[in-house]
């Protein structure tokens, strides 16, 4: 046997032996999935993010790859990608990053931006590209969709909102007021500055309103109530908030209804009372 022969054998052995002992992530080695994040077949590049997402910080070397992903033809595809990203954590952060740096489609600044603040839920570059995107009146899917990240990260984005509820742009806010209810208890660091706006009659009434059904969900019944309770005494106030004050009493658990008189909270009545509040607040973040 020649000594080039001998050493190509060597090479291969030592290729094995480090190919062995590569760690594995559903039966195969971050260098195969990484391989299949170039496939063609779609369900082979969402399986390989699937494999990668459970690898953790492990995944890093994939991370370029994954990061075209972010503009894959399939948007499952795409979403699995967003996953496997945040997953492996801080060491995509510096890839996302050149994303947003370079890239101008709506949807692909949101992938990043999504794994972004999932990462890092301060990462100023996924907080301005989330903000921007939701905020943007151009694609409405966008804005859409970014406000249901937001949602998603529960209090950690609430901020965001506390912006947007104050934004020159009326849909935008009412819309921001809706989210914070849906977020809940988590939202309760912007309570204040949603009381201090339903309190201003100065305010659209469909945004104040859409703040009374939110600040239900946000806060105590204790500290709800009696801003509840004002707004029904305040006989020269705006109907609409008086009566979705007066629902909301009902919905927390209150006794006193608009008129004075005692409702059980969990009668027929007050239920559908609650829910359409509810309803109303949905219909106004919609413009409906």
């Amino acid at each position: 046997m020649g000594l080039r022969n001998l050493s190509w054998m060597i090479a291969l052995a030592s290729l094995v032996v480090v190919g062995c002992n590569e760690p594995r992530f559903m039966g195969r080695t971050m260098g195969s999935w990484t391989m299949d994040l170039e496939s063609d077949n779609d369900y082979a590049r969402r399986a390989a993010c699937e494999a990668i997402a459970t690898a953790g910080p492990a995944g890093a070397p994939a991370v370029p790859a994954m990061a075209k992903l972010l503009d894959d033809v399939n948007d499952g595809v795409q979403t699995y990608a967003v996953k496997a990203l945040a997953a492996v954590g801080p060491a995509a952060i510096p890839e996302l990053e050149k994303v947003l740096a370079q890239e101008q489609v709506p949807n692909v600044r949101l992938n990043a931006a999504t794994a972004l603040v999932q990462i890092d839920p301060a990462n100023v570059s996924g907080r301005d590209a989330l903000y921007a995107a939701y905020t943007g009146t151009g694609n409405a899917k966008i804005a859409r969709d970014a406000g249901h990240i937001i949602v998603r990260q529960k209090g950690a984005l609430v901020d965001l909102l506390l912006k947007g509820v104050q934004d020159t742009y009326e849909p935008i806010r009412i819309e921001s007021a809706r989210l914070m209810g849906k977020i809940g208890t988590p939202a309760a660091p912007a309570s204040d500055t949603m009381i201090k706006l339903i309190q201003d009659e100065t305010q659209p009434p469909m945004l104040r309103r859409t703040l009374v059904s939110a600040l239900a969900t946000v806060v105590t019944k204790e500290k709800a109530a009696p801003v509840f309770q004002a707004l029904v005494d305040n006989e020269e106030g705006d109907g609409d908030v008086t009566s979705m004050a007066g629902d909301m009493l009902r919905y927390i658990g209150e006794r006193e209804a608009v008129s004075g008189n005692e409702v059980d909270p969990n009668s027929p009545e007050a239920k559908a009372a609650a829910l359409e509040a509810e309803a109303n607040a949905l219909d106004a973040a919609a413009g409906k």
